[in-house]
């Protein structure tokens, strides 16, 4: 990985994206998903391919996001949508970059300062 880079995210979806996959080297085993919520904004799911488990991914996270109909904020999509109990909402790529290489996922919303 390169130098650990302590900011905080971005309200754009694409730097976030650029930051992390340059952090990271764009390496192979980093996967992005793009999709839309609420039929106009932008997201995208990321994870390290091998240690994620892509099933519970897609049918705890991915399809109820897609399912959304209306976005208020953060917190209340990981209440209402998100079904799986380990959910950490993070703000700096730091804590980004350590949940990645655990086998965790990650959402970003374009338009949000956070992910989960």
């Amino acid at each position: 990985m390169n130098e650990i880079n302590f900011a905080s995210l971005s309200i754009s979806l694409h730097k976030n994206l650029k930051q992390i996959e340059e952090a990271i080297y764009k390496s192979a085993d980093l996967k992005r998903r793009s999709f839309t919520i609420d039929s106009a904004r932008d997201a995208a799911i990321l994870y390290i391919d091998g240690i994620t488990d892509t099933i519970n991914l897609q049918e705890n996270i991915l399809k109820p996001l897609q399912e959304l109909s209306k976005i208020r904020n953060l917190e209340t999509i990981v209440s209402e949508s998100i079904s799986i109990i380990d959910v950490t909402i993070v703000t700096e790529l730091d804590q980004i970059y350590l949940a990645l290489t655990k086998g965790k996922a990650l959402v970003l919303i374009d338009g949000m300062t956070k992910g989960f």
